[in-house]
């Protein structure tokens, strides 16, 4: 009796050394997101199976180039995530110069100087075309939308998840 025991206290060990050693390999997607910035519909948005896209809404860690501003201006997306549409993907072509941004040929927005309390935004400059796992994302609710004008294009390391609109004002 006190074999088997002993062998189930082993086997239940070495399940659960498993399981910590796999919660490493995963990243933690909360099923439901508060979105308080005007750059997307603000409200609630519930995680979604599908697959990022263009199109669908993803949330994401700041890439490390937008990291300095962040962490001077909007230090709440450091601590939690960005909630951003994919406006273009693996095959797009995005262009980004000083003033204006398109994507594959279609002019699609200005590119702002300045945020809404007159700070200096970074810019990221180029014209490539996207590669598997890269997501440009971009909205044009507001002129000066902290997205991939300014930062460049999203990894798919960076990205949480696949967010819906569950309920929004």
């Amino acid at each position: 009796m006190a074999l088997i025991n002993r062998r189930t206290i082993v086997a239940l060990g070495c399940i659960g050394i498993l399981m910590v050693g796999l919660s490493a390999f995963t990243r933690p997607t909360p099923w439901l997101l508060y979105n308080p910035s005007p750059s997307e519909p603000i409200g609630f948005y519930r995680a979604s199976s599908a697959a990022p896209t263009p199109g669908q809404i993803i949330s994401f860690k700041v890439p490390e180039r937008g990291r300095a501003y962040a962490a001077q201006h909007v230090a709440y997306v450091l601590r939690y995530s960005i909630l951003k549409e994919i406006a273009a993907g693996q095959g797009s072509t995005v262009c980004a110069d000083h003033a204006a941004l398109s994507i594959d040929g279609r002019a699609r927005a200005i590119i702002a100087d300045h945020d809404r309390q007159g700070a200096q935004l970074p810019h990221w400059h180029g014209c490539r075309r996207l590669g598997a796992g890269e997501y440009f994302v971009f909205s044009n609710r507001i002129s000066n939308s902290y997205d991939s004008r300014y930062y460049g294009p999203v990894s798919s390391r960076e990205v949480l998840g696949v967010y819906a609109p569950l309920w929004t004002w």
